[in-house]
């Protein structure tokens, strides 16, 4: 997330289009376009979908005429069932975008498409975010396709919800933990007060803002540790450990960095 020459202060911004976008970035978006079309059109089309697509194919499989589940007499079954696709699609195609913007930010994917004109702060937070939501649909949008495919399944696979929810929590938190990075990277403030990030630790190797993202999973950590305000109690511990592993680990490049010739 480091840029070695980030724009001024006062530059304007470059221009952006889709046609400066990647490939992989225009199949995600075109997964949410695909899914939100399927979510908005299930009322409508739902019926022939489950007709001419469903049905036959699990009477292909071997389904029984007299199946009580996905009974091809019922006529709500196939906007739900084209409205829950639509939904898989949504939350697949927002992870795939999520994941793809983590690695052009991590500088893995070569020449930035989208983030080139990003400035670092910028870069950090929307690197929190993306990875936040990514890890908050994985944990949410199983748990909704199970509550809605099986209305009993808690008995059969306990602690599956529990696990979940805490994928969720994660994901949440770490959503919170982009905005915290906002507040610490303030020129002035980062200037008076956190003007060490760049020049100890992780600094030493120009990587300051994993000590910045250290310290807002510090706070962030230290925030959802108040169980009865914020619903991320499960995580908060987890969250502030880490933070301070991460902080400590920048012992590390500095060691290398001060010894190396």
């Amino acid at each position: 997330m480091s840029q070695p020459n980030p724009p001024p202060a006062g530059s304007p911004r470059a221009g952006m289009s889709l046609a400066d976008w990647r490939v992989s970035h225009r199949v995600a978006l075109g997964v949410i376009i695909a899914g939100l079309l399927m979510m908005v059109a299930s009322p409508f089309v739902g019926d022939p979908f489950y007709d001419q697509i469903v049905t036959p194919i699990i009477e292909l499989l071997g389904a029984p005429e007299g199946r009580a589940f996905l009974h091809p007499q019922d006529p709500e079954t196939g906007a739900e069932l084209l409205a829950l696709l639509g939904g898989a699609h949504f939350a697949v195609g927002v992870c795939m975008f999520c994941v793809l913007l983590v690695l052009e930010l991590l500088g893995l994917t070569g020449a930035p498409a989208l983030t080139g004109a990003m400035r670092p702060r910028g870069k950090l937070a929307l690197g929190a975010a993306a990875a936040g939501l990514a890890v908050f649909a994985a944990g949410q949008f199983p748990k909704i396709m199970l509550s809605l495919l099986f209305a009993d399944h808690e008995p059969g696979v306990p602690g599956i919800n529990g696990a979940f929810d805490v994928i969720a929590q994660a994901g949440g938190l770490l959503i919170g933990c982009a905005v915290i990075t906002l507040f610490l990277g303030g020129d002035r403030r980062h200037g008076r007060l956190l003007g060490w990030t760049e020049a100890v630790g992780w600094g030493k190797v120009r990587r300051g803002w994993i000590n910045t993202l250290a310290l807002a999973l510090i706070a962030g950590g230290l925030i959802g540790m108040l169980r009865f305000i914020m619903p991320f109690d499960d995580v908060a511990g987890a969250f502030f450990t880490i933070g301070l592993i991460v902080l400590a680990l920048g012992v590390v490049p500095q060691a290398l960095a001060i010894w190396r010739p």
